[in-house]
């Protein structure tokens, strides 16, 4: 098998022309290290030209993002990953890949739908959230849409029950809070209500419409926390329902403080808190009056605020410097970014901006919000 070894700060965008090339190997792993890590690729043939040519389109796609100083192929010596470049590309041709995990019922549902090609489209972009299984919009029939997902619990549930709803997403996050609509197409007395759902060794319970809510931060979270020092006090804005205070409180010994303005997210937040054992202050209201309770500073500031503009990301990463950070404290701030400025705009847009001098860390892409748009979490500390 054929891998890719990036450097994991570029994972994120290398990731995304790939599988816009449709050259992503789905069933296999990916093989993390410490700097960086390796994506199974998927190639017809191994021979010199065909890998020449997934090089050269790479690059090709990657000059619109960002100039290139240079691609390597596999092997590389080790000490070559310290110098400064652009980009790092290996291409190692034995890679050995594992499988992944499949939960019960995954082949079973190729076979199911097999005779429906459109609908097991649909249903691969599915997210199992705990015991909800969730569907993206689509325009269909209801009684249709009843039916299949009955054919998806029946499925699934074959050997173990464990899903208990299947949902169906309905237009995007709105309002003041973010939240998502569902609509229920097959489900116990709680359809939406999240009993157990289960990340880096937490267990949390929440209500799909009432929070703001992404499993596919989970990665994210466990790369954060592993940043953590035992002894770090932490505070965390934005807390939602609690992923974030509830890995990272796992981790610390000391009292986590958390904000939130959201009533029902709030209630939920407590539950999950204390469920899961972790001690902790809690301001609930917005996060640019916080500091009116929590009178403290922090070794480590974690704020996963929702999509909002430019001036009012500078606003909360400002209030955060003049009320929590002290000398060394590192802000970790997420921000939604065209790709075209992922590794530029904390120092040409926010850093000068800010009321204290900072020394930027680094910008991890974690995830995709839309064609060419990434969801990116810009680490720096303060000086």
């Amino acid at each position: 098998m054929i891998g890719i070894e990036v450097l994991k700060k570029q994972s994120g965008d290398i990731r995304r022309i790939l599988k816009e090339n449709n050259m992503v190997e789905q069933k296999y792993q990916m093989k993390i290290g410490k700097e960086t890590l390796t994506m199974p690729i998927r190639v017809e043939e191994e021979e010199n030209q065909h890998i020449k040519k997934i090089i050269e389109e790479t690059k090709n796609k990657l000059n619109i993002i960002k100039e290139i100083e240079y691609i390597k192929e596999f092997p590389v010596k080790r000490e070559e990953e310290k110098e400064k470049h652009t980009l790092y590309i290996v291409i190692q041709r034995n890679f050995e890949g594992k499988l992944k995990k499949q939960y019960k019922g995954q082949e079973e549902i190729k076979e199911e739908f097999d005779d429906d090609e459109e609908t097991r489209k649909w249903i691969d972009q599915k997210e199992i959230i705990g015991n909800i299984l969730i569907l993206p919009p689509r325009e269909e029939e209801k009684d249709r849409e009843q039916k299949i997902a009955k054919r998806l619990i029946k499925v699934i549930n074959k050997e173990k029950e464990k899903i208990k709803s299947v949902v169906k997403m309905e237009g995007n996050h709105e309002g003041k809070y973010r939240l998502q609509k569902y609509n229920v197409l097959y489900g116990d007395e709680k359809p939406l209500y999240v009993e157990n759902y289960k990340e880096s060794g937490i267990t949390i319970q929440f209500h799909l419409e009432e929070v703001f809510f992404s499993n596919k931060l989970a990665g994210e979270r466990a790369r954060i926390t592993k940043k953590i020092k035992e002894q770090d006090k932490v505070i965390v804005g934005f807390a939602g329902c609690g992923p974030f205070p509830c890995v990272i409180g796992k981790k610390t010994t000391q009292k986590i403080s958390v904000v939130e303005m959201n009533p029902s997210a709030i209630k939920h937040l407590k539950n999950n808190l204390k469920n899961n054992s972790i001690e902790y202050n809690i301001y609930e209201g917005d996060w640019m009056t916080s500091a009116d309770m929590i009178k403290d500073t922090f070794d480590q500031i974690v704020l996963p605020a929702p999509f909002v503009e430019t001036p009012q990301i500078i606003q909360f990463i400002n209030y955060a410097l003049e009320n929590y950070a002290t000398t060394n404290t590192t802000i970790y701030y997420y921000d939604h970014v065209n790709e075209s400025e992922v590794q530029s705009k904390f120092q040409k847009e926010i850093q000068k901006k800010l009321v204290k001098k900072t020394n930027f860390v680094e910008a991890i892409c974690c995830g995709s919000m839309s064609p060419r748009f990434a969801r990116v979490c810009y680490e720096f500390k303060v000086c």
